[in-house]
């Protein structure tokens, strides 16, 4: 995950096949091998509303990105401009002519956006939920996140990677809560003195995670 302050001057031959986040324009940027996912995050997270995402993608290619640099070339548009004029619902009439591509709308909260920020947190809830653990992650009172241990049909592979201990991306951890959220729950709250708590976060039986923070 990269978070940068403007898509300006980005050029496509410069993406790695990672997340892409743009404050100034608020822009999610996705290549894959064979697509390229193109977000406006005007809504995410937000109760109640719709993100918009344009998938431009090839079934049969040898390289999407050298395609794709050289369609925006034949038409003289840059990358950055390309993708602000996605967000803005400017589909180039063309664009069918040499890629597939299809629009989906995504549940805003089902949708991360690093820019958003929640309110202060300032008291416990009742129960542990993975909605308070998502804010956590994206607030002040966090203090610390970390893998306990991932667990794969490998045992040799777990072994010589000390079982993925060490820490952990809040954003990345924080996003993968919101967009892929199935199999993880949330241990009981654990005190560890005035105002710190610690709390287990756990995907399935093969993922263990903790979250340390104050109160």
């Amino acid at each position: 995950m990269k978070i940068l302050e403007s898509i300006k001057g980005t050029k496509l031959v410069d993406l790695g096949y990672e997340d892409y986040y743009f404050k100034a324009e608020n822009i999610h940027v996705r290549l894959y091998n064979k697509s390229i996912y193109i977000r406006n995050l005007d809504n995410a997270m937000k109760k109640g509303k719709i993100v918009n995402t344009t998938v431009i993608y090839l079934d049969k290619t040898n390289n999407f990105r050298t395609d794709l640099i050289n369609y925006l070339f034949d038409k003289e548009i840059s990358f950055d401009k390309f993708c602000i004029d996605i967000c803005n619902n400017i589909i180039p009439s063309d664009l069918v002519d040499r890629f597939n591509w299809y629009c989906k709308d995504d549940k805003s909260f089902k949708v991360f956006s690093p820019f958003v920020k929640y309110k202060s947190i300032d008291k416990l809830p009742k129960n542990p939920t993975l909605a308070f653990i998502r804010k956590i992650l994206l607030s002040d009172k966090l203090v610390s996140c970390e893998c306990d241990t991932i667990l794969t049909d490998d045992y040799y592979f777990d072994y010589i990677s000390n079982f993925g201990k060490g820490k952990i991306c809040p954003m990345e951890f924080a996003k993968e809560l919101i967009e892929e959220p199935t199999g993880w729950h949330v241990g009981q709250f654990k005190k560890i003195n005035d105002n710190l708590y610690e709390v287990d976060v756990v995907c399935y039986s093969f993922k263990f995670n903790k979250v340390v923070f104050s109160i």
